[in-house]
C-alpha cells in the first residue's frame, strides 16, 4: 500500500520470493514550497528517499552537506543524487540520533508532513524543515474486495498508510476479521487499530524483513 516508488520495489520484491500481489499505492507524494533556512549545517538528516524528489532546485546548495540517512534505501537515494552519506541506520531516526549522541553537530532534517517526533541529545542541533506531503488515495472497492477474498496478507509501511487502510476498510465494509496486517514496526502496527485476523511486524523495519516474514504468513 506504500507510495512509488516504493510499492513497485516492495511488488518486484514479494514477487521475486513467489509471493501473488495485489493492491496499489494509497498515497502520491506532492512538493510544497519551503525554504531553506539562512544557516550552515553539519549533515542533513534523511528518514526517506523521497525527501530527494522534493529538493527541486535546492539540491545544488545541499549537495556538498553530507547525509545521515534513517536506512539502506534512503542512503542509495542519497548516493545517487550525489550526496555524500556519513551514515547510515537501522530503520530508527532516534535511534540513529542516539549514536551520534557524542558528537557535537547541527543538523538539517528534511521531511515530510507526517513525521515521527524526535528527541534530540543536547549535543545535537536539530532544524525541521517540511518538503513534501503525502495526498492519500481512496481503496477501490475491487481492490477491498479481492483482499477479503483471500484472506490477504496487507503490508504497512507508514502509520499513515496504517490509519489510511483501516478507515478505508470500515468505509468499505471490509471485515477486518479476515485481514492479517505485516507492520514495519510496532508504532505502524498499532496505528492500524484492533479486529484484524492477526498482527505481525517485521523482524527488524527493512523492507526484506517484512517480506521475509510476509512470505511465512502466505504459505501459512
Amino acid at each position: 500500500m506504500r507510495p512509488e516508488p516504493g510499492w513497485s520495489s516492495t511488488a518486484g520484491g514479494a514477487a521475486a520470493l513467489g509471493i501473488a500481489v495485489i493492491g496499489a499505492p494509497l498515497f502520491v507524494a506532492e512538493s510544497l514550497v519551503w525554504s531553506l533556512p539562512g544557516t550552515k549545517f553539519d549533515g542533513l538528516l534523511i528518514g526517506s528517499a523521497r525527501v530527494f524528489d522534493s529538493i527541486g532546485d535546492k539540491i545544488a546548495s545541499l549537495r556538498g552537506v553530507p547525509v545521515y540517512a534513517v536506512g539502506q534505501a534512503t542512503a542509495d537515494a542519497a548516493l545517487a543524487e550525489g550526496f555524500e552519506v556519513a551514515r547510515t541506520g537501522n530503520g530508527n531516526l532516534q535511534q540513529l540520533l542516539g549514536e551520534l549522541a557524542d558528537t557535537e553537530m547541527s543538523l538539517l532534517r528534511l521531511m515530510g508532513e507526517d513525521h515521527v517526533t524526535l528527541d534530540p541529545p543536547n549535543s545535537i542541533a536539530l532544524t525541521e524543515v517540511v518538503t513534501y506531503r503525502m495526498k492519500a488515495r481512496p481503496v477501490t472497492p475491487e481492490l477491498a474486495q479481492k483482499a477479503q477474498e483471500r484472506s490477504a496478507v496487507v503490508a504497512l509501511h507508514s502509520a499513515s498508510a496504517a490509519r489510511h487502510w483501516a478507515s478505508e476498510c470500515d468505509r468499505l465494509g471490509v471485515a477486518r476479521q479476515l485481514l492479517v496486517i505485516l507492520a514495519l514496526s510496532q508504532r505502524i502496527a498499532a496505528a492500524a487499530g484492533e479486529g484484524w485476523r492477526s498482527v505481525h511486524i517485521a523482524d527488524c523495519p527493512e523492507d526484506a524483513a517484512l517480506l521475509a516474514k510476509g512470505k511465512l504468513l502466505c504459505k501459512g
